[in-house]
């Protein structure tokens, strides 16, 4: 499901693998959501990593000069869904940053609030 960048793309194949498409930032978000989801339901801390994981690698893939930013960004054609993305995953980082406590989480967090 993730590609090399132990991101989400936004899709799968007909066999469950990723299909390539575009990196959005709210996969990220409802990917971390779920995993910590399934954390808190099973205990398993693996499910922990993966949310860690998947914020660390949203973080630094897809924040150029260290802003949060969808691939529609730069040229302004964000539609009304993809506008609301970057909220949908701040909600899930948010979340994590709750669920360990760590710092660069809020961190982030906060600097993106500042940005606006």
């Amino acid at each position: 499901m993730l590609n090399s960048s132990h991101l989400v793309n936004d899709g799968l194949t007909g066999s469950c693998t990723n299909n390539g498409q575009t990196v959005w930032t709210y996969n990220q978000g409802l990917a971390i959501g779920g995993a910590l989801e399934l954390w808190r339901a099973t205990g398993d801390t693996s499910r922990l990593s993966t949310a860690r994981q998947l914020g660390d690698a949203a973080m630094s893939s897809l924040s150029p000069g260290g802003i949060l930013t969808e691939s529609c960004d730069p040229a302004g054609t964000c539609d009304d869904n993809q506008k609301q993305f970057k909220g949908i995953f701040m909600r899930y980082l948010t979340d994590l940053a709750d669920a360990t406590g760590e710092a660069p989480y809020r961190t982030y967090a906060q600097h993106q609030a500042e940005s606006i």
